[in-house]
């Protein structure tokens, strides 16, 4: 979650906090000449623990409704039970914002856990963990593709029949969604290729193959390839 999204959830979960608090009591004072006011408080202080303990997916929220609750059900017990001590009005308060806060807590985690979303590839790690990123490269499909032309930024254009610089240079517009960088962009990716990258090609030709990625990545620019 982002921050901007993580604040607006706050900013409408004390919204729902104002507003349900202010319902139940303009409810309570419009119903009480045919309902019994503390009936429609305590009425309305169930449903808001419902509602929060229901939609505890999204904590801030929900926890607007189980505040509002905690209010309405403290009015209640100390305007209607004179007969308790106010320890024993603190202690079952306090009892009840545990079990809430509790059941909150545990099943917005699993929610989280269920919610999790995999990860986006980053650019520079596609080389690591459990990615064989020589499988990955060679599994390209080049078919009908002859050759690759750089335009650096600097420098003149050159190109490349090379078939596995073809396959590179195909597989990182994939993992970037782009053929077009800018100057250095590419640093980390050609670093990782070159701890990564192990075809089965001679020394030589994987030289050439790194030598002409660098000179690209040094320079950024764009390529084609035809």
């Amino acid at each position: 979650m982002n921050t901007k999204d993580a604040t607006l959830k706050v900013i409408f979960g004390v919204m729902i906090f104002a507003f349900s608090l202010a319902l139940s009591y303009f409810a309570a004072s419009y119903f009480e000449e045919s309902f019994d006011y503390w009936g429609v408080i305590m009425i309305f202080a169930l449903v808001y623990i419902v509602v929060g303990v229901a939609v505890s997916s999204v904590l801030a929220i929900s926890l607007g409704f189980l505040f509002s609750a905690d209010i309405l059900i403290l009015n209640l017990l100390f305007e209607n039970f004179g007969d308790f001590s106010d320890a024993t009005k603190v202690a079952v308060i306090g009892i009840v914002l545990i079990v809430l806060y509790a059941v909150t807590w545990f099943k917005f985690g699993e929610v989280e856990t269920a919610e999790v979303v995999e990860k986006e590839e980053e650019p520079a790690e596609v080389g690591t963990k459990n990615t064989n990123l020589n499988d990955r490269v060679e599994k390209v499909d080049i078919s009908g593709k002859k050759k690759v032309t750089f335009y650096p930024i600097k420098g003149k254009a050159f190109f490349s029949s090379e078939p596995n610089i073809i396959r590179i240079v195909m597989f990182t517009e994939q993992v970037f969604e782009k053929n077009d960088f800018k100057e250095g962009e590419l640093d980390d990716y050609y670093n990782m290729f070159v701890n990564s990258y192990k075809p089965s090609l001679p020394k030589e030709k994987v030289k050439i193959v790194l030598d002409k990625l660098k000179k690209f990545a040094d320079s950024g620019g764009r390529f084609e390839v035809t």
